[in-house]
């Protein structure tokens, strides 16, 4: 009789789980932004308070529309550019508290300012002009959630909010949603460009194929208008091994927990460097040409490539390159930008 009762139970919880859900629908008051890392390895940072935000709306702990900035913690966790993990986003809103931007976060008290890939002096507490935050947020704790657990994902965004997923970017993510924008991505090939942190907002089917769908940190000009779709279930990229969320101060007292989640990996580095190990692969080998022919139009000759010692990738709103080249008998240190329309750009 128990196990018959367990089992009703189970099956009671699993059909309680909309076919489709998202939180744009879902709670229609609470304005969405799409907002732009641009060169900065911060997408760990954005799916964070991008996420606070959606949360603290949904509960009415602020204004529909509120932006919370994502540059305090850049610049005062020690973390910056160079990649990061969700739990420190967090565990800074928990201990610190933020500010607000507004106009995407390019203007406002604590605006963006890190987009060219470098964040400027911490000043907690202080706006951009010098004068006191006008609000400071609180958030109240952070969990993460088991690998695999699709239907606890489910539940926990329906019940309080997006959540941040973090994953594997291929290279074919890039040049997938370029001719799909509003597809699902199901399946992932080429060279591993780094790891890549986002918004989960809900979930769905099309076709026959169930998908998550996700808020961006690209702009509006990626993908579909900055959100796209993973094929779900099939923890693709390991989209479905590293999700959490964290609670504003509201849902935190609600549920009685407060803090860090201690069982949280926080070994695992987001939007970081990754160091390519075959020269040969299209992308780095476009890559590499990309920058030799920069640094010749700069000098004003050509230059002769003779070796490549090394050459690194980080995700951001397309692909950082860092390079270690030899030209003319000289060692020389290279950075380079693929913004989202193939364009290469050499970085200062």
């Amino acid at each position: 009789m128990f196990a018959l009762t367990a089992l009703l139970a189970c099956v009671a919880v699993v059909s309680a789980v909309p076919t489709n859900f998202d939180a744009r629908t879902q709670w229609p008051g609470c304005a969405n932004f799409i907002l732009n890392q641009e060169q900065c390895g911060s997408c760990w940072d954005f799916c964070s308070v991008e996420s606070f935000a959606d949360r603290m709306c949904i509960t009415g702990e602020v204004a529909s529309g509120t932006i919370i900035s994502p540059e305090p913690i850049l610049d005062c966790s020690l973390e910056g550019c160079g990649g990061g993990n969700p739990s420190v986003a967090w565990k800074w809103m928990l201990n610190n508290g933020d500010t607000s931007c507004t106009k995407q976060c390019f203007s406002g008290c604590q605006p963006y300012d890190s987009g060219a890939g470098t964040s400027p002096k911490c000043h907690k507490g202080t706006c951009d002009s010098g004068s006191n935050w006008p609000v400071t947020y609180f958030a109240g704790s952070f969990q993460s959630l088991a690998k695999g657990d699709i239907t606890k994902f489910q539940t926990e965004l329906e019940t309080y909010g997006p959540l941040q997923a973090c994953y594997t970017v291929y290279n074919n993510f890039y040049t997938y949603f370029d001719s799909h924008p509003t597809g699902i991505y199901t399946s992932a090939s080429g060279s591993v460009v780094g790891g890549h942190c986002v918004k989960m907002i809900g979930w769905g089917v099309s076709g026959g194929t169930n998908y998550w769908l996700f808020a961006n940190s690209w702009d509006t000009t990626w993908g579909d208008q900055g959100y796209f779709k993973m094929e779900r279930g099939t923890n693709l990229c390991g989209i479905e091994d590293q999700i959490s969320e964290g609670f504003t101060l509201k849902q935190a007292s609600l549920r009685g927990v407060y803090g860090i989640d201690p069982a949280y990996n926080t070994s695992f580095i987001v939007g970081g460097w990754y160091n390519q190990e075959d020269f040969t692969v299209e992308f780095v080998n476009d890559a590499i040409n990309a920058a030799v022919n920069l640094l010749s139009d700069k000098v004003g000759r050509e230059l002769v490539l003779e070796n490549v010692l090394k050459v690194e990738t980080q995700v951001v709103a397309g692909v950082n390159f860092k390079m270690s080249l030899v030209m003319e008998g000289k060692a020389v240190e290279v950075k380079l930008f693929r913004d989202l329309k193939y364009q290469y750009h050499l970085r200062i």
